[in-house]
């Protein structure tokens, strides 16, 4: 599944998989090895969570499904009009995947 191929859906659903499986296993491991300690779970949880969250949309090889071509992951510039904050973009033919939820209008910003 790491080989180049993936597409940005199978990418998120991955990140969401790996991030869930993190916090569970990490969750149980602070309230068994800790007692569920707040500053262990801020050290052993949040911190990694972060880290993760934020480095698997770079390390994740994805493609574009319209030409094949590799696709990067951008924070998106904010614009008056639109409230996409991030996509993956493709190289080659500058495809966007803006990730769902990002525009919608169920947001607190007003």
């Amino acid at each position: 599944m790491l080989d180049g191929e993936m597409r940005p859906i199978a990418a998120r659903v991955l990140i969401t998989l790996i991030v869930l499986a993190f916090v569970i296993g990490v969750s149980v491991f602070v309230n068994s090895r800790f007692q569920g300690s707040f500053a262990a779970g801020i050290i052993v949880l949040v911190l990694p969570f972060l880290a993760l969250s934020f480095s698997l949309p770079y390390l994740l090889p994805v493609r574009c499904p319209k030409c094949s071509g590799k696709m990067r992951f951008h924070f998106l510039k904010q614009k008056t009009d639109s409230r996409q904050m991030y996509a993956y973009v493709c190289d080659r033919c500058t495809e966007r995947h803006e990730w769902e939820g990002a525009s919608s209008s169920s947001s607190f910003d007003s």
